[in-house]
């Protein structure tokens, strides 16, 4: 791996992050090591295994290393190792590598600053914990407090995500930085573009949804709510694309409905978006989210969302009756309710309008920009530190 020369006038920086499988992060980790502008940036991508399914998506001219464990508590030595030989001005962490990466932080090189990425709610993620073990939220809990000031900024995907560390973490409101997750219009529209076969069969309405198949999307939410929604569309179809833990139990919960002629479940699709191009309505049940990625993706293809008001960045996104509409979280009856009435307004909506507003909002050009100018003023901080001292 090659280090920093002394006096080289760009910046180097490692995005360290578990592996490049299919997730909202692992998509803006590729989008930042494929983007940061290359006249002021040497990219490093440090990853704890080097799999998944965007790795074929990363540029050839962005650096790739092992750290050789995706699992944060056997990743701290790899991350030592890798930030130690390639002596990066700023490393950016991601998803759970956050936490290893602060333990990590004394070893790493005097220069080096650290910027982590915090993609959920801590209270909501501790909540889900809390009820299989509260010892192990309560580890949870103590780590976020002690680590997430280690890191010189913490970026927030939404106001309510800064507020949630602030109040509930104590980290300093100084060090939170809100910058939207990104989504890469012409990408998402030009990959929409490509099916030109219809993917639903019927009249409709056609709904849509994306995410692992596990707990926290509570999918079996939506289908008991998908199973109400039938009494009034009787033509109603369900498209649920993803993978999980929770496959053979939300397939059996399908059966019990009888819903296996109206519901169907699609593997991991790396272009899910002609399917969203397509539906009606984008549905999510979780409990809870960040700014989840696949929402903005539905959006720049111009399909309204309904979605759970749980501990998320939702209410930055959803302009009601514009863009979509929210629904009580955990809520069978209230998601059912908003389900409907988004059904009968559909014809009020205008699609275009609804893609250019995500662009105006969300745009990849908006967020990596932020990350350029977040990244240049932890190092400018670190050298007026070293001149005062």
């Amino acid at each position: 791996m090659k280090a920093m020369r002394e006096g080289s006038p760009k910046q180097r920086v490692m995005l360290i992050v578990p592996s490049l499988s299919g997730g909202g992060e692992e998509r803006i980790a590729v989008y930042l090591a494929n983007k940061l502008n290359r006249e002021r940036f040497d990219v490093i991508l440090a990853l704890g295994a080097r799999r998944g399914t965007y790795l074929n998506e990363v540029l050839p001219d962005v650096e790739v290393c092992e750290i050789g464990a995706e699992r944060a508590r056997g990743a701290i030595p790899g991350i030592v190792r890798v930030v130690r030989a390639a002596r990066p001005q700023v490393v950016i962490s991601f998803l759970g590598f956050n936490l290893a990466v602060a333990m990590a932080r004394p070893l790493f090189p005097r220069r080096t600053r650290v910027i982590g990425r915090e993609g959920s709610f801590p209270t909501a993620f501790l909540g889900e914990v809390h009820a299989r073990s509260r010892l192990t939220a309560a580890i949870y809990r103590q780590a976020y407090q002690t680590l997430y000031r280690v890191p010189n900024m913490m970026i927030c995907q939404c106001d309510a995500m800064v507020e949630d560390l602030a109040d509930n973490f104590g980290v300093p409101r100084h060090r939170l930085r809100r910058i939207y997750n990104p989504v890469d219009m012409a990408r998402v529209r030009e990959l929409a573009a490509k099916e030109t076969d219809a993917l639903y069969e019927g009249v409709g309405p056609h709904l849509v949804s994306v995410g692992r198949l596990a707990a926290s999307k509570a999918f079996d939410v939506m289908l008991l709510a998908f199973k109400g929604v039938r009494v009034r569309y009787a033509n109603a179809t369900l498209t649920i694309i993803g993978d999980g833990d929770e496959s053979a139990s939300l397939n059996a919960l399908c059966r019990e409905l009888e819903l296996t002629s109206s519901v169907r479940f699609i593997p991991f699709q790396a272009n899910p978006f002609r399917y969203m191009r397509q539906a009606d309505l984008f549905v999510s049940s979780s409990l809870y989210e960040g700014l989840a990625l696949v929402m903005l993706e539905s959006l720049a293809c111009g399909t309204p969302i309904v979605a759970t008001d749980c501990p998320s960045c939702i209410r930055e996104v959803i302009r009601q009756d514009f863009n979509g509409w929210l629904a009580a979280p955990q809520s069978v009856e209230a998601l059912t309710h908003a389900i409907i009435h988004a059904c009968g307004s559909l014809q009020k909506l205008d699609k275009m309008a609804i893609s250019e507003d995500c662009a105006a909002r969300f745009s990849v050009e908006h967020a990596v920009s932020a990350h350029e100018k977040l990244i240049v003023e932890v190092n400018e901080n670190r050298r007026r530190n070293t001149l005062a001292a």
